[in-house]
């Protein structure tokens, strides 16, 4: 057993992927931390997994899970909290554009007494995000009144890419969650509200990455159509019951992982 499991979703991010397990690997160490990194390769039709699986030969702590078809972040953040055996598990993305070191933050919160602590851009918080562009900005602020319009989330920033949760609530919410691609960072905090979970944001450093693949048109237009899934979901009940597994929804893909993934994910449900 770990005592915090790091899950990132990759997709296409042999450029800058490879910086960021260097990152995450210094950290680790210089932090003495029981940890390990669990990276969900999204179907990419680059060299993402082969470059994890070099980095895999002298680090243990690092898997690699990959999903056969691009299926979205949403979908591969569930299947690696599925597979995760740490006591706390951190979701961040691949580019690390909020660095780990403001881990310690999130990290506070949760000793405090809150059950999923998330990473807020939001200046009112402490939180900085630096040189995003203003069309970037405008679509947030505009997801943000979306989100409090439809579902009645009040918090500041609902799609920072970094949150941190306590293996009991990470297990009851995305065990839950539906949505596969952009809007499931609303779903997931939806969930931890419905589930009585303690949910605290903390202000975080974040840096914009001119690399971000976030169409804003299409991508914004997509997360308007899954905020309205969720509600539909929520008035027809459907978060009563268990999202099918990763098994269950595709066949596991065993030539390039480096475990038997059926193996590793049925021991982290029996956790």
């Amino acid at each position: 057993m770990y005592s915090l499991s790091i899950v990132i979703p990759a997709f296409n991010e042999e450029r800058r992927l490879e910086a960021s397990l260097q990152k995450l690997d210094a950290f680790i160490h210089s932090e003495n931390l029981n940890a390990e990194i669990i990276v969900v390769d999204d179907g990419s039709t680059d060299a993402t997994a082969r470059l994890v699986m070099r980095f895999i030969q002298d680090k243990p702590y690092l898997r690699l899970l990959q999903n056969h078809i691009n299926r979205g972040k949403g979908y591969s953040l569930r299947r690696g909290v599925e597979a995760a055996l740490g006591e706390i598990i951190l979701v961040t993305d691949a580019d690390l554009s909020v660095p780990i070191k403001e881990l310690d933050r999130l990290l506070a919160a949760i000793e405090d007494g809150a059950d999923v602590a998330i990473g807020s851009r939001g200046i009112d918080l402490g939180g900085e995000r630096v040189a995003a562009p203003w069309h970037r900005r405008l679509c947030s602020a505009g997801f943000k009144m979306v989100v409090r319009s439809i579902l009645g989330l009040r918090f500041e920033d609902t799609q920072c890419g970094f949150k941190a949760f306590k293996r009991k609530a990470a297990r009851m919410i995305f065990s839950r969650q539906r949505i596969e691609r952009w809007g499931f960072d609303p779903e997931v905090l939806m969930l931890a509200e419905r589930f009585c979970f303690v949910v605290k944001e903390v202000g975080v450093e974040a840096v914009h990455d001119n690399g971000s693949r976030l169409n804003v048109v299409r991508d914004s237009f997509q997360m308007l159509c899954e905020v309205l899934k969720i509600r539909y979901h929520l008035l027809f009940g459907m978060y009563n019951y268990v999202t099918a597994s990763h098994q269950v929804i595709s066949p596991a893909t065993t030539n390039t992982a480096p475990v038997n993934e059926s193996l590793e994910v049925a021991s982290a449900t029996s956790n």
